[in-house]
């Protein structure tokens, strides 16, 4: 049986359905595909939240996301984007805690998204009560990420990764000037987050969760965070966020190359999706020159 590069199979599939679709055949290559998931850096920075992404072909595009407004979380004054714990409990005791969240979810108009935030104070420079992570909901949550089955988090005071009130060894505990950054991938349903810069791998995998909210958790009046979104010439990610992106798609490309398929089996999918699609006439040119049995 013949076995054809999946890569290539996919741009003849590309053509193809371009030309069902009346679209011009220059047009129609993989190249133009490939361009869409380019990265790159820009954006203007944001007041409060924002959201970087590579949805657009010549960089990341900012998203605006404003701050839902919470009991226990306030703004410090002079800064939009400073937040700190607006409860009665200190150094992280009792058991309320204030929980930002954007008032939109992230949208999955991309692979990758990605936030960051800096320990501008902490009472002691050496521990931290913040915590940082996603939910499904962004009402008036009062725990940290990863308290809840609907929500996945890393925390500051024990460098654990938290889900359902569940925590595992993951890092280290945060310190002052640390900037911890949270990513998800919405092909792979997957978390992972970053500390200093660093990626730390994956830390959840298969999330069920729908949609997706970004969300700090703060938990001492006198710990200052500051939150990240924008991806900006004048608030860079600390993290490599464009070049993370640019190397999860060369890895997947190689994939795709090295991947041998049956060619019957590739242009039956064709055929159905064409079919289904409604392109008959497409099709049936597809058939002829593609000399391939389709088992019709």
């Amino acid at each position: 049986m013949t076995e054809t590069r999946l890569d290539v199979i996919l741009g003849q599939y590309t053509r193809w359905t371009l030309m069902a679709a009346g679209q011009p055949n220059e047009s129609s290559t993989g190249t133009e595909i490939e361009r869409e998931l380019e990265p790159g850096s820009g954006g203007e920075p944001v007041a409060a939240f924002g959201l970087a992404h590579s949805s657009k072909p010549n960089g990341l595009a900012p998203l605006t996301m404003k701050l839902a407004k919470h009991k226990l979380v306030e703004s410090v004054s002079g800064y939009e984007n400073r937040i700190r714990f607006a409860g009665r409990s200190r150094q992280g005791s009792g058991f309320d805690v204030g929980v930002a969240c954007s008032t939109v979810p992230f949208q999955p108009s991309s692979r990758f998204v990605y936030f960051e935030i800096r320990l501008v104070k902490c009472s002691s420079p050496q521990s931290s009560y913040s915590s940082i992570g996603i939910v499904s909901q962004q009402q008036q949550c009062v725990s940290h990420p990863g308290t809840e089955a609907t929500s996945y988090g890393f925390k500051g005071n024990d460098g654990k990764k938290w889900h359902n009130n569940v925590s595992s060894p993951y890092s280290s505990k945060w310190k002052e000037t640390d900037v911890v950054g949270c990513g998800f991938d919405f092909e792979k349903s997957c978390v992972f987050f970053t500390l200093n810069g660093r990626f730390l791998g994956t830390a959840f995998e298969k999330i069920p969760l729908t949609p997706v909210y970004p969300a700090v958790g703060v938990h001492d009046p006198n710990e200052i965070v500051e939150v990240n979104f924008s991806a900006s010439a004048d608030y860079p990610f600390t993290f490599d966020f464009a070049g993370f992106v640019q190397r999860e798609k060369k890895t997947q490309q190689i994939q795709i190359k090295d991947t041998l398929l049956s060619a019957p089996v590739l242009h039956t999918i064709i055929k159905e999706h064409l079919l289904h699609s409604g392109y008959g006439e497409t099709y049936a040119s597809f058939k002829t020159k593609s000399s391939q049995d389709l088992g019709d």
